[in-house]
């Protein structure tokens, strides 16, 4: 993680010096596939173009990390079992929303491959917006090269309101429902913050963030914020054997609440998550719930772990994923984003694969698709976009001649050739 951190820096540098910023070159899977990327990078990769399910088999957190921190693995003991029987589902939206009222941070984790956790993040923002949360910070946005007082390379992200499919705004945030999530916190109010360590900051990487976490509350003391990380950057417990907590003695959840003395309400959605390379979680398949949710027991208490688990207070399960015109059914976000079938057409004179991507039609070239999907066969492949109500410009690029096709959607039930 350390190399992809240092990359995304000198590229951001790089690029601050005056260049023209580029686009980055979304691949097929079968170039993901036969790369000498690592398995993480991979998956990554995978994510950008909509192929959820191969990202989640080329990459997930490994078991014996999750067992040396002390997360569930394998079959619950009667103890275990009976602990958790005394927790019930209930509406994760509805629980977060309420709860944060009473707090001033909230922090919630993702796994960096997985699109359903920024999907779940953005049905969050208007709530906590009317709830007063006026900060959005990312991990995922790459921190400044050149300014020490400047938070993010990316410095008029906020005025544009989307971001680059560029490192220059981060390299994560080139995932489409990454970006989704962006444009609707600028749209809604949100001031979209970077907290990344930057190299004018020579400490460790969470000490970073947490001074950059303080600068905020030091410039606007009554800020409620929402912090959005990877992984254990969240966890609020301190160890000295590291490898006791996810490698590290202290992190970013637990350095925010020394230096500012706010408990941040830490919640993990990527342990209740479905998983396809590893054996899920033994309180996955025990949890009856439709939507995502949180437990709780009789006293509204949330689970967060076996008995004592004190790493974050809760963890937000996300039922098995089902599938609505070859795309996972959350992408739809209870019918508020809708599915385009590519008209056959338009594939006519293009082999297959070809990547389909859709932009907004008054963003930038150089902006972050809403949605991609990779067409393996005209006929046997009915993958769908899914969008929200606009107009977009279309691009199919095939795999050998990178031919391009730009269509309107004016509907997303009409569409309208600009040109062939």
């Amino acid at each position: 993680m350390r190399l992809t951190l240092l990359f995304i820096l000198l590229c951001a540098g790089i690029i601050g010096q005056g260049q023209e910023i580029k686009p980055a070159a979304y691949l097929f899977s079968g170039e993901i596939a036969d790369s000498d990327l690592l398995p993480v990078q991979k998956a990554w990769e995978y994510s950008f173009i909509g192929e959820y399910q191969l990202a989640l088999r080329a990459y997930e957190l490994e078991p014996d990390t999750r067992e040396k921190a002390g997360e569930m693995q394998g079959n619950l003991k009667d103890e275990e079992y009976s602990f958790f029987s005394s927790f019930s589902p209930y509406n994760a939206k509805a629980y977060i929303l309420d709860r944060s009222r009473r707090e001033r941070i909230l922090m919630i984790n993702e796994a960096h491959n997985n699109s359903r956790h920024r999907v779940f993040v953005q049905d969050l923002l208007g709530g906590l917006y009317q709830n007063g949360y006026r900060y959005l910070g990312l991990e995922g946005l790459s921190p400044n090269f050149s300014d020490s007082l400047t938070l993010g390379s990316d410095t008029l992200l906020n005025k544009r309101g989307y971001p680059l499919n560029s490192q220059y705004t981060g390299y994560y945030t080139r995932e489409p429902q990454f970006a989704n999530l962006i444009r609707v916190a600028i749209e809604m109010g949100f001031t979209v913050v970077a907290y990344e360590r930057t190299p004018f900051q020579d400490m460790e990487r969470d000490s970073a963030q947490a001074l950059h976490v303080m600068r905020i509350l030091q410039e606007d003391p009554g800020a409620k914020i929402l912090l959005y990380c990877g992984y254990a950057h969240l966890v609020e417990s301190i160890r000295e054997r590291r490898e006791e907590n996810y490698g590290k003695t202290k992190w970013l959840g637990a350095i925010i609440q020394e230096l500012s003395g706010i408990n941040p309400l830490t919640i993990n959605q990527e342990v209740l998550t479905e998983r396809l390379k590893t054996p899920n979680s033994p309180y996955f398949s025990l949890i009856d719930a439709g939507t995502s949710a949180v437990l709780l027991n009789d006293k509204n208490v949330p689970f967060n772990g076996p008995k004592g688990f004190d790493k974050y207070d809760l963890l937000v399960y996300h039922p098995p994923t089902q599938y609505v015109a070859g795309r996972p059914d959350w992408l739809y976000r209870d019918s508020t984003y809708q599915s385009f079938q590519v008209p056959e057409e338009l594939l006519e004179k293009l082999s297959c694969p070809c990547l389909v991507k859709a932009y907004r039609k008054k963003e930038q070239p150089n902006s972050v698709p809403v949605d991609i999907i990779e067409l393996t066969g005209k006929v046997t492949d009915q993958k769908a976009l899914v969008l929200p109500p606009g107009s977009y410009r279309l691009e199919i690029i095939d795999n050998k001649e990178k031919k391009e096709y730009l269509i309107t959607i004016v509907k997303l039930n009409s569409t309208k050739p600009l040109n062939h």
